[in-house]
């Protein structure tokens, strides 16, 4: 059990309470900690947060929100981690070679990353998306199978793995 203390500003996404988020969170936790780590996404920083806590290093944390970038911040040394913190256009910047990507955006967004990501990433958790468009969206990231999907609420979540 990790404690991970989350303040969400009025219109910062992510504290933990939204069926992407918590499902993002469950298929995070079950996974073995190595190398980089990339929350796209970011909301309020609590999936980088519990993967800076879980042994992930380096963590980077991308949001185009500024509220969600200064909330992730403040949330990261109120953890007390380190995080890189970058406030971005996802569909204007390549993904990161980390081994693991949380990304917790809306399609559009997902066809962009899947589209430019490096040979690096072996593990993607897929999130944001509806339950009937989960299937389409994890086509997107060719050469990579479901190894986990879980839906809530009428909304979805998967974890990608590279094939071999």
């Amino acid at each position: 059990v990790l404690d991970v203390v989350i303040d969400s500003p009025d219109g910062a996404f992510g504290a933990g309470t939204h069926p992407t988020t918590a499902m993002c969170l469950e298929l995070l936790m079950g996974l073995e900690p190595r190398g980089a780590f990339a929350d796209l996404g970011c909301g309020t920083g609590v999936l980088a947060i519990t993967a800076a806590l879980r042994g992930w290093r380096p963590v980077l944390a991308v949001d185009h929100e500024a509220l969600g970038i200064e909330a992730t911040e403040a949330n990261a040394r109120r953890n007390r981690v380190e995080l890189g913190v970058v406030h971005a256009d996802l569909l204007e910047l390549e993904p990161p070679p980390a081994a693991t990507i949380a990304a917790n955006v809306p399609p559009a967004v997902h066809a962009h990353v899947a589209a430019t990501l490096p040979a690096e990433v072996r593990a993607v958790i897929v999130s944001g998306v509806a339950e009937e468009a989960l299937e389409e969206t994890a086509a997107a990231y060719r050469g990579f199978r479901v190894a986990r999907a879980l839906a809530q609420r009428g909304w979805a979540a998967a974890l990608l793995v590279r094939d071999a």
